[in-house]
């Protein structure tokens, strides 16, 4: 039934592994939420958006920018699931931050970095990007999950 679909919503999903003692943590995704890297001098995205934009990105970029809030894969609306997964090193002094898209699509990823480095603990600068978002332009809901190693 085509009212169904319609009306049928779904989530996205990040999630991150780093089992006690070992250098390398690793993360999967479904849909449009992320998962950042921070370490001393660098960062990154890990994570990789289920959209129809990145399909666009990863295609060379043929044909009209399509926008980056249409989603391919969300939990509860796609048939298949195909997490992006993926392992990376870390080591003392790094951060990872789980989020939505509406903190990476409001924030750029250096402004991340320096309200995290400027913030005493996880949860505090965890709570600092949300107020930051919220104070700003958010086009979305923002979620956030800081831990520091």
């Amino acid at each position: 039934d085509n009212q169904l679909d319609a009306k049928r919503s779904g989530t996205t999903i990040v999630g991150l592994w780093m089992p006690v003692g070992s250098d390398m943590a690793t993360a999967f995704n479904v849909g449009d939420s992320s998962l950042l890297h921070f370490w001393a001098g660098g960062g990154q995205k890990i994570s990789r958006d289920h959209s129809l934009h990145q399909l666009w990105l990863e295609g060379g970029k043929v044909g009209t920018e399509p926008s980056k809030r249409v989603i391919v894969q969300a939990l509860g609306i796609s048939p298949l699931i195909a997490p992006h997964i993926v392992s990376v090193p870390i080591a003392p002094g790094s951060v990872m931050v789980a989020c939505t898209d509406g903190l990476t699509g409001t924030l750029a990823p250096d402004r991340i970095a320096s309200v995290l480095a400027g913030s005493a603990t996880a949860a505090l600068g965890a709570a600092a990007l949300v107020k930051e978002v919220l104070t700003g332009k958010a086009r979305d809901n923002v979620t956030v999950a800081v831990c520091r190693l």
